[in-house]
């Protein structure tokens, strides 16, 4: 390796393969590192770079102009470096780190928050779509009343499967499986939404003669939100009607507190300041 720091293509590609490797192994998700780090890399060995890495080198790199990015890609390019030259650092002590904080990264929006009023001309709106008779004004009035009593994402609902939906236990619950970060958890559904949900079952069995695989799409998988909630949706907003806390303490009351409720509750707990949890 030489003098210390120093690295030539072939020990960088190595230490590279190894570094991805041994994130892998501890379980992270490496699928952007994968891409972006090996960029890193050869924008190192282009430099023909045969003193230690310089923290002003991944920051050039990662400030490269680009149509394909913007500035909290080069935050994000920077941060997928910087663990990567922290790893360095331990063979080649003369490696350099860039510090937290040299790139801004964009404050996410602050979520919308609609009224009670805007709540009901919504799903007025929504069981008013056409065509009349069809599938359409269940399916979206019964998405929004679903984020709504839930807190779930947009995406979670709409790729809900007819056996992540668990009306049976008690309580009633919904499996969100290997949503944002990869990580699965279960949302608790008030016995208004349970039941609002087995009604829309049955709409969707005397359509279809059986319902499809997803809850909240039609017949072979054909989504028909569509624009309709990408409208309504196009920025973070929360929806809610009544006081999720009091329809959830009300539910939970101590003869429900047993073992099998209890991961629900710690659901709940992370969602109770924004959301309903009553079905409107």
């Amino acid at each position: 390796m030489g003098r210390r720091g120093a690295m030539n293509a072939d020990v960088l590609d190595t230490q590279l393969v190894a570094y991805l490797g041994l994130r892998d192994a501890l379980g992270f998700q490496t699928r952007a590192e994968k891409l972006i780090l090996p960029e890193f890399v050869a924008y190192v060995n282009a430099q023909q770079h045969s003193r230690p890495i310089r923290a002003q080198m991944a920051l050039e790199w990662a400030c490269q102009a680009s149509t394909h990015r913007g500035p909290s890609g080069a935050a994000r390019r920077l941060s997928m470096a910087r663990g990567f030259l922290r790893y360095l650092q331990a063979s080649a002590p003369d490696t350099e780190v860039p510090v937290p904080g040299l790139l801004p990264t964009p404050r996410r929006p602050k979520p919308y928050l609609f009224t009670p009023i805007q709540i009901t001309a919504l799903f007025e709106a929504a069981q008013a779509s056409r065509p009349r008779g069809s599938l359409r004004p269940h399916t979206l009035s019964s998405v929004l009343g679903l984020l709504a009593s839930t807190g779930l994402r947009v995406g979670e609902a709409v790729r809900l499967q007819i056996d992540d939906v668990k009306l049976d236990l008690d309580p009633p619950q919904l499996h969100i499986l290997e949503t944002k970060f990869h990580k699965s958890r279960m949302a608790p559904l008030h016995p208004s939404t349970a039941e609002h949900l087995r009604y829309y079952h049955l709409i969707l069995t005397d359509f279809f003669g059986g319902s499809s695989g997803k809850v909240l799409t039609a017949a072979a998988g054909e989504a028909i939100l569509g624009p309709w909630l990408g409208r309504v949706c196009n920025r973070p907003f929360t929806i809610g009607s009544g006081s999720m806390a009091s329809c959830f303490v009300s539910y939970a009351c101590p003869a429900r507190l047993t073992s099998s409720f209890v991961p629900c509750t710690t659901t709940f707990i992370g969602i109770i300041l924004s959301i309903s949890a009553c079905w409107s």
